[in-house]
């Protein structure tokens, strides 16, 4: 007989990566000697829909944990 003991639903939907970033104006890098400036934010692993019958961490990585939530700002100047 053949069973489905060992199969899941593994179907998902991931936000992997959003990126913003902030360009000034230049009226507002007049006062200081600034050419330019961006600041900018990216988030990597921000979230994994499952169904609710998956039982684990990551569905693109059954044996292990899933990829931690990585945050990072930045600041871009030119003088």
């Amino acid at each position: 007989t053949e069973t489905s003991f060992a199969y899941m639903n593994a179907s998902h939907l991931r936000i992997s990566t959003i990126r913003l970033s902030y360009s000034f104006p230049q009226k507002w890098l007049r006062t200081i000697p600034l050419q330019s400036a961006l600041l900018s934010v990216s988030v990597d692993n921000v979230h994994t829909f499952t169904s609710k019958d998956f039982a684990g961490n990551d569905p693109e990585n059954a044996g292990g944990w899933a990829a931690p939530r990585q945050i990072v700002f930045g600041l871009s100047a030119t003088f």
